[in-house]
């Protein structure tokens, strides 16, 4: 009896034996898995480290291109801005400058006795040319305590040099050092006695702005602005036309 318990023990012990070197040997499988894994991982890591290394490498190559590229459009642009100065300056020294010269003034009632009368003259060192319709202007009515508006309005209609003068289809050329005759414009409504008297003690005031057109040796279109407010007379000065307004109402390009 005890010889066959002991036979069972030692069978049992096999078998015990054969169950733990396979469960043994799926064990080592395993490790061998992992190992294989951590190697490729690692494998993987060190591509994505490469990879990155590449592309750091990259960026600072191309932001070292993109830094050289706007450097040269900084210089190119300079140099577009230098050449533009000098060729302004050019032109500005060379070109005609029309400024206009007012003649007195005699307020008065009547429909369109109060004029601003006055002649334009070329500064400049070339012609000016004036196409046939160049001034568009008009009067002003402001109270006192009021102001302009900020920017001007001078309508739709511009007028050519008037009565006794010719219009040539291709304007009229003003030369360097000369006039053209003395325009009057005229103040065309009839003032009552209460707007007279306002403007005459300065309660009210009366202003004339305009703006004039005209071309340089270059072909290009100048604009000359400008306003002038009636002042009466006053502590012995006699009654004038005085330059006034907004800075949009003067200014020449």
């Amino acid at each position: 009896m005890l010889v066959i318990v002991g036979a069972l023990q030692f069978l049992a012990l096999i078998v015990q034996a054969i169950i733990l070197g396979n469960h043994g040997k799926h064990i080592r499988e395993s490790v061998d898995q992992m190992k294989q894994a951590v190697v490729a991982y690692q494998g993987f890591v060190q591509a994505s480290q490469d990879m990155l290394t590449l592309t750091r490498e990259s960026n600072d190559i191309t932001k070292e291109a993109a830094k050289a590229a706007l450097a040269g459009a900084e210089a190119a642009l300079d140099a577009a801005r230098t050449a533009k100065n000098q060729s302004g300056a050019l032109i500005n020294s060379e070109r005609a400058w029309v400024v206009i010269s007012v003649a007195a003034v005699k307020l008065n009632r009547k429909f369109g006795k109060t004029e601003f009368q006055f002649t334009h003259t070329n500064r400049g060192r070339t012609v000016a040319r004036f196409a046939p319709a160049w001034i568009r202007h008009d009067f002003a009515i402001v109270p006192g305590g009021s102001a302009l508006p900020d920017v001007p309005s001078y309508g739709e209609q511009a007028r050519g040099f008037g009565e006794g003068f010719e219009d040539p289809a291709y304007g009229r050329f003003l030369p360097p050092g000369e006039s053209f005759p003395e325009i009057d414009i005229a103040y065309l409504e009839e003032m009552d006695e209460d707007l007279f008297e306002a403007i005459r003690q300065r309660r009210t005031y009366l202003y004339f702005y305009a703006t004039l057109t005209y071309f340089d040796f270059a072909d290009q279109e100048r604009e000359f602005r400008f306003c002038y407010k009636y002042v009466p007379e006053y502590g012995g000065w006699p009654e004038r036309w005085v330059l006034s307004g907004p800075r949009e109402y003067n200014r020449h390009t």
